[in-house]
Formats: C-alpha cells, structure tokens, sequence
C-alpha cells in the first residue's frame, strides 16, 4: 500500500484516508517505510501505520468539478503565454545611494548590506537555523509517527503532578510553583508549552514540570498539565515544528526522568539530540575558543575573566555579535552583583562605554532591543531605556503578546517615573490598567505618579 502511495502521491499532494475508525483529509507531509504522516487543517500532524489504511484518494480530483478542471488549464497555459520569461530593459531599475529610494520603493539587496553589513550575517544564521529546524522536525517526525504507530501501553500512562502554580493570569509575565517539601520555583511564561494553559486563569494550579536552576535559585522549564505520555509527545512535535528545540528536549526529559523506560520518549529524544549535537559540534569547531571560555567563566562568576573572553573573541572577528551581547550581560550582572558604590559606578561607566562603541554592529532586530532594554534599565540609564523600551512595547503589542507589553509598560512607567516625567508615568500605567484593571503594580506606579502631580500642583 506505502510503495503504491510513493509512486502516485508526493509530499504536499492533498489525499484523503479511510482506517477502520476514521476519515482523515490533509496534505502529505511524510511518507515513511510503513506509515504516512498528514498535515490537517488545524496545522496538527497525524500519523497512519500502513495496516491501518483502508481506502484512499486525491482530495483534489473528488472537490473540484470537471468544468472548472477543464477551463483551468487553458487559463494557466495563457497565463505562462503572458509571462515574460525576462524583463525587459525599461524594467531593471539602475541601482541608486540608499538614501534615494522612497517608502514603498524594492531596495536591491546589495544595497541593503552595504547599509549594513551585519545583515549578512543575520540572513546567513536565519538560514542555518532554519535548515537545522527543518532537520529536527525531520527526525522527530518519523520517530513519533513511529511511536504513535506502535501504540504501547507505557504511552497511555498519566504523568502526576509534581506542585502548583501559585497564581496564573494571562498578563503574568512569570510566577512560582510550590512543591510539597515546600520549595518554591521560579518560572517565566515562555516555559508554560501547554497550550491549554497559555490564557488561563487560576491559583493553586496543579502541574508537572522538569526542575531546573541557576545563579538565582531553582526554577521551572516546560511547564504542562498532568496528561498521558502520548499526550505530551503531541505537544513535543508541535513545539519542535514551531523550531521550539530546547524546550521540546526539556518536555522529553521530563518523560524520560520519570519514566526512564519509555521507548517513545526515548526515541523522540535520540532523533533530537542528534541535531542539537551536530549543531553543538559545528559550534565547538568553530575556533572560538575565547567565546567558550568566556561562557564558562560567567557560569563560575568570574564576570572579570568571562568579559576578557568575550572582548578577546570580538578582536578575534569570532561569534562578534553573541559575544558582544554576552559582553552586555555580563557587566550588568557584575553591577548588580557589586556592593561597593564606587566601584559599581566605575562597572556602570564601563558597561555604558562599551555599549556605545558596539552597539552599530549589532543587527537592528527585536533580539537586539531585549539585550539594551535590560542593560539600560538595570544602569539606571532610564533616557536610553525609555528610548527602547517603547519599541518593545511597540512589538509587543503588535504580537499581541499581552504578558510582555505589560511587562514593559511597568518598566516604562517606572523610567519615566525616576526621570521625573510624572506626567508619562501616570499615562503609562493607565495604559496598562486599561488592559489589566487590577495589576497592582500598575495600580502603585499609577498613584505614585498622581502623588507626585499633586504635589507640584500644590506648589
């Protein structure tokens, strides 16, 4: 049956497959030794065992009628007629400066990167993550279509619950879980991959979670509710086709933690550390050896040593960009980790100077604006901060990521504030609270800034 479907139908031919339980439609996605793997319409994908399948047909010859199949192809062959193959002289545009060209106006790419270069090497890793991704969904795939197909008894098993979320709304940017021993650890939202949990609302949620930590206690990764194996491995492919690598690995070892015997997990979790390791190696052979120290000796605190790491890979012309943004971080922890007024002052100065001198070679992209955002507001240098920060925001909303632009509409609000800008201040946190009504730190800064308005007006 898989070798009849190999030489009649390809990968994103529309079908449509009758097993003894079930109709399914949607597009090939992968066609494996003895399954197929669809894409359905909800974006989800569905792996058939070749002993399941019963009937099968081509969507596409079933829905359209014959008389729009017969007047299409005359259409299509009249469109090719009018298609240049070439453009003509008058077409090509003559390459101009970059300053001349106006909004709406193609910008050739040459253009663009001698603008800037950085772009270059932004195309260059976009294009490398990608090619990763899509081998990792690769892999992934065919192992959990494989584990899906030998339905095993082990997968049905419920994983129980490991603590509670002590509070969640769809605005916390973060939050804590409790566990029965009484530790408390730390989580950010993006570590919630449970989709039924991202617009929740509620306390005492329970939940399991892989337990984790670093230089500010214990935390949380790849936060789910309490389900079967199989159930989690769903949400595992779906995070590793949205290139969601590191916290599907997370979600695995979860299972494989608990559960150490689980073939599936097991399997999906080789096909995965195979890519991650091929990356981790082409990385380790990329001679930076300067970089690697450096992420060493952060992970030791030892930020003096760990900075000499990250400016002697920059001279090297080695991970220029990640190490300057390592760079950035690391004064900001060796600030905030310094008691000594005088000296934090001189980190600060220091980590103010170096910013100013490399942050041109760094690309103009949202990745960017999180690194500077956090290092200005953490330097108390709120001018700079509040200049950023509003692009944030800005993204934010437009992402319609509610938890962050919350987030940053505080962070706003609280530069605007220590600036004196009481006014801004006041407008920020209303902003806010127009969309979260009962955020209490909204609701603090929103009356510390009409305090400090009252006041001026009394004078």
């Amino acid at each position: 049956m898989i070798e009849f479907l190999k030489s009649n139908f390809k990968v994103g031919d529309p079908i449509e497959i009758t097993t003894d339980t079930e109709t399914v439609q949607g597009q090939i996605e992968f066609i494996g030794p003895d399954y197929i793997v669809l894409r359905l319409s909800n974006n989800q994908v569905k792996g058939i065992s070749e002993s399941g399948i019963r009937t099968f047909s081509s969507i596409s010859e079933q829905t359209r009628p014959d008389d729009a199949r017969d007047d299409a192809a005359p259409e299509k062959e009249e469109e090719q007629e009018k298609s240049p193959t070439e453009p003509s002289p008058e077409e090509i545009e003559p390459v101009k400066p970059f300053t001349k060209y106006k909004p709406g106006d193609r910008v050739p790419l040459s253009v663009l990167t001698e603008r800037d270069p950085s772009l270059l090497s932004d195309w260059s890793k976009k294009g490398e993550t990608k090619k990763r991704n899509e081998e990792a969904v690769e892999g992934v795939r065919e192992a959990y279509v494989q584990a899906k197909s030998a339905s095993r008894k082990e997968d049905q098993v419920v994983i129980s619950p490991i603590g509670k979320i002590v509070q969640l709304r769809p605005s916390y940017q973060f939050g804590f879980i409790d566990v029965s021993d009484g530790r408390r650890y730390y989580f950010n939202r993006s570590d919630i991959i449970d989709g039924s949990l991202r617009d929740f609302s509620g306390e005492n949620i329970e939940v399991v979670f892989l337990p984790a930590s670093n230089h500010k206690g214990l935390t949380a990764k790849a936060i789910v509710r309490p389900q079967t194996v199989d159930k989690l491995l769903d949400i595992v492919m779906e995070r590793t086709t949205q290139g969601d690598l590191f916290r599907s690995r997370s979600l695995l070892r979860l299972i494989t933690d608990k559960y150490p015997k689980n073939q599936s997990a097991k399997a999906v979790l080789e096909a995965l550390e195979k890519v991650l390791d091929k990356d981790r190696s082409a990385e380790d052979g990329d001679d930076a050896d300067a970089y690697n120290e450096g992420i060493r000796l952060v992970n030791e605190k030892d930020f003096e040593g760990a900075l000499k790491g990250f400016l002697a890979s920059i001279e090297e012309g080695k991970r220029v960009e990640q190490a300057i943004k390592q760079a950035i971080t690391t004064y900001v922890r060796m600030y905030t980790a310094t008691e000594d007024l005088e000296t934090k002052e001189t980190i600060r100065h220091s980590a103010l100077d170096f910013i100013n001198e490399r942050r041109s070679e760094l690309p103009n992209n949202i990745n960017t604006l999180f690194v500077l955002e956090n290092a200005y507001f953490a330097l108390g240098e709120y001018t700079a901060h509040i200049d950023v920060v509003e692009e944030v925001i800005n993204f934010c909303a437009k992402k319609r990521d509610i938890a962050k632009y919350l987030f940053y509409l505080r962070k706003a609000a609280q530069s605007y504030f220590r600036l004196g800008d009481y006014a801004r201040a006041l407008d920020t946190a209303q902003e806010g609270l127009e969309r979260e009504p009962d955020d209490e730190q909204l609701i603090k800064l929103r009356d510390m800034a009409q305090d400090e308005l009252n006041v001026r007006l009394r004078k």
